[in-house]
């Protein structure tokens, strides 16, 4: 291979010039294209409601065993006092 393969063309026709000017992520979205940056953002919300429902969801189960656990411990604590 000669060193003139080796080197960066002035004109950018290799993508050289394009990937100075363009940071990683916009070289990133051009690469992935339409349909990958929507498949992204569908399974990044699709990510975010299963997450944020599940959370909702321990949040009030977490209250209702603490409930439970505190009117256990009150019959236990009843029981051992007779």
């Amino acid at each position: 291979m000669t060193d003139a393969a080796l080197t960066p063309s002035p004109s950018g026709a290799d993508g050289s010039a394009f990937s100075c000017r363009f940071p990683r992520l916009a070289r990133l979205s051009v690469r992935v294209g339409l349909e990958g940056r929507l498949v992204a953002a569908f399974t990044l919300l699709l990510s975010l409601g299963l997450f944020f429902s599940s959370w909702a969801f321990m949040a009030k189960n977490q209250r209702t065993i603490n409930d439970l656990l505190g009117e256990q411990a009150k019959q236990i604590a009843t029981t051992l006092a007779l």
